[in-house]
């Protein structure tokens, strides 16, 4: 009897190779299943954790097709794999005479694989110091592991091994649809390849010439001597070098502030931070003072804002005026795939795919642009768009393409151990342990990396530009559109011993780029008398308008009326009203003088050539920049009479120049949620 049962088992046993076949489909039938439930979810709780920062989602539904298909194509190239490879295991070591069907044990296997994603990297990273709750998560996924398998099997065994296929194949079909359909938008997006992006032609429009458009582009955190439209060695900026000579280039562009909020109130009000006070003290622009977005949509402008920088955003006002205000840096969260991606940057590895490769969101926000373009800006009607780009912001984050232009390959496989696991979250790294602990804890080599990265950032910011500029030529706006690029400050690196944007007024970090681009005029003009930021509130208000106003500010003036002069003399000023508290608080249990004097308030004069500094702490600074652009040479007792005229200006501008107050004198404004992690995340507050 035992001899026929054997015979018969063989019989009816399926051919090892078809056993194999089917495990091998139970892998892929998994793992689409799992990939397109798991994309699903993830997407779903991206777009609401994204939303609540935002007062209009309707922006938003365009990339869900995209992120959901780059969620869904990573989770099915890892998946698939995983899978098939333990569906081959499990056929060779735990063949039975009647194969069943493996989907229990691979769903299983995936819950688990899911699982310790997770506790690799989100629970782990915000509770290191909490090991028993990390350890909890690491006991629930291998609990829930189980209780998928138990709750397959009991299917299985209820629905039987043909109709529990069935129902498998069917899963499988819905998944397979939603990978695929939101794959095919994915690769039509820029988040498969943000260096290679380009937006597509579009229809022509015919606009009136007199009220001309505004394209208004910040560069955040570019520092000019870096470009090579400004002499530097690297190309850095070949568009831009090319596009000004057909502009008007400002050579000494100086910012009237050190770091965002007050560089931008600046530009959009015409006034210095003496005047508008947005600072970290009250870091949002009262509602009283005019934009250029206001004045401009008051005279039937389409205004929108695209920004990269979560601080020029509600929470600080600096989005008033514009009709749209899309901040795509909060998307950052959307169009990332969490677990890996967050792996690699931990452990110092180079993305495993292409699209893991991010830039900070440049290639989104011109895909966005475009699409707002067709939307509202071939009506016919003129339009303000503001655009800020932070790419050369720290953690100067492009793609590969762009590092391997100014690296060696090992000089690239390093920056990516730069970004997290060497010393930590680079931003806060730099901003906090190199400008108050000391540098010497960052090796040369390194600092030339970072150096290196940042360059890379400036190459791809102007491809970025190219593109932007080439929607406008498409659609027949360029030629009447005013176009502004600016930035809003430098960046330390390295040099005066600092790193970042924090500290003082060195023209490092305050000498910001200027090109200006104006219909109907001459442009071929290169301009060395000194501006400030503040001046293009009039510039382009009386571009656009056809008036001849001044600024609202003290000295502020139209920059075309200087460009017609362009040796005229003019003294301009910086202001730094100092560090955030917490900065300073940490800057005084340091009792070094070195960093002391860094968190000092400074005001600064220059006139093209000398440069005086005023530090709350009594110390004076004056430089010839001409025979010493580096700042490094004080010649306060060399050239006393030079520091006496510009301290006296100072002076006159102190008493001609009223200082901010609040509406409230009493009740300093808090800052909101939404500022506070924004300062944050860009490593103004530390860790």
């Amino acid at each position: 009897m035992t001899s026929v049962r054997s015979i018969q088992g063989r019989l009816t046993a399926p051919h090892p190779l078809r056993s194999l076949g089917l495990s091998i489909l139970s892998g892929v039938r998994v793992a689409i299943i799992g990939a397109s439930l798991v994309a699903v979810l993830e997407c779903a709780a991206l777009f609401l954790v994204v939303a609540r920062h935002l007062e209009s989602k309707t922006w938003l539904m365009p990339l869900l097709g995209p992120v959901l298909g780059k969620l869904a194509v990573t989770y099915t190239l890892l998946f698939s794999p995983l899978l098939i490879l333990c569906a081959i295991v499990r056929w060779r070591f735990v063949q039975r005479r009647e194969a069943s069907p493996a989907e229990p044990l691979l769903a299983a296997l995936l819950v688990a694989a899911v699982g310790s994603l997770f506790a690799q990297t989100e629970v782990q990273f915000a509770f290191r110091r909490m090991p028993l709750l990390t350890a909890a998560v690491w006991v629930a996924t291998i609990a829930l592991a189980v209780g998928v398998y138990a709750l397959l099997r009991t299917a299985l065994r209820k629905a039987g091994r043909v109709r529990f296929g069935r129902n498998a194949n069917v899963l499988s079909g819905l998944g397979l649809a939603i990978i695929v359909l939101s794959g095919v938008a994915f690769t039509r997006s820029p988040l498969i390849a943000p260096a290679r992006f380009r937006v597509a032609h579009a229809q022509q429009v015919t606009q009136d010439p007199q009220r001309p458009n505004v394209l208004w582009i910040v560069l955040d955190t570019a520092r000019a001597d870096r470009m090579n439209v400004y002499g530097y060695s690297r190309e850095t900026t070949p568009f831009l070098k090319r596009w000004s000579s057909r502009a008007i280039l400002f050579d000494r562009c100086i910012s009237n502030g050190m770091w965002t909020v007050p560089s931008h109130a600046s530009m959009f009000t015409g006034l210095s931070l003496r005047q508008h006070g947005a600072d970290h003290q009250h870091p949002a622009l009262d509602e009283s003072f005019v934009t250029v977005a206001e004045v401009l949509r008051g005279a039937g402008y389409n205004t929108a804002l695209f920004s990269n920088n979560p601080l020029i955003a509600p929470g600080t006002n600096l989005d008033q005026g514009f009709d749209v205000s899309r901040v795509v840096r909060y998307l950052g969260r959307l169009t990332r795939f969490s677990s890996l991606e967050d792996l690699c940057e931990r452990w110092g590895l180079a993305p495993l795919l292409p699209w893991w490769d991010h830039d900070f969101g440049g290639a989104v926000t011109n895909q966005l642009i475009s699409d707002w373009l067709d939307n509202h800006g071939n009506r016919g009607e003129p339009f303000f768009l503001f655009v800020n780009y932070m790419e050369a912001h720290l953690p100067y984050a492009v793609p590969k393409k762009y590092r391997r232009m100014f690296m060696t390959n090992e000089q690239v496989a390093r920056s990516y151990e730069l970004r997290r696991r060497a010393f930590g979250p680079i931003n806060g790294v730099l901003d906090m342990r190199f400008n108050l602990d000391g540098p010497e804890f960052l090796v040369p080599a390194d600092r030339e990396v970072l150096k290196r990265q940042y360059e890379a950032s400036l190459r791809y910011l102007d491809d970025r530009i190219s593109e932007l500029i080439r929607m406008l030529e498409e659609r027949d706006h360029l030629e009447n559109t005013i176009v502004v690029i600016t930035s809003d400050h430098g960046e330390y690196l390295d040099t005066h011993g600092m790193w970042s944007h924090r500290f003082l007024t060195y023209n490092d970090l305050v000498h910001v780029s200027l090109i200006l681009h104006v219909p109907g005029r001459d442009q071929r003009a290169r301009v060395p008398t000194p501006v400030q930021l503040s001046d293009l509130y009039a510039t382009v208000l009386n571009a656009a308008l056809g008036g001849r106003e001044p600024g609202p500010g003290f000295g502020s003036r139209d920059l075309l009326e200087l460009a017609d002069c362009p040796e005229e003399p003019r003294v301009v000023i910086t202001e730094c009203g100092g560090p955030h508290a917490a900065t300073r608080r940490r800057a005084q249990q340091r009792d070094n003088p070195i960093v002391l004097h860094r968190i000092q308030p400074q005001i600064a004069a220059q006139d093209g050539r000398f440069k005086y500094i005023i530090s709350a702490d009594g110390e004076r600074e004056l430089y010839d920049l001409f025979t010493d652009p580096g700042e490094l040479h004080n010649l306060i007792d060399v050239e006393p009479a030079e520091a006496e005229r510009l301290e006296a200006f100072i002076e006159h501008w102190h008493e001609s120049t009223p200082r901010y107050q609040p509406s409230d004198e009493d009740e300093i404004r808090e800052m909101e949620p939404d500022v506070i992690e924004a300062l944050r995340s860009l490593g103004y507050l530390g860790s």
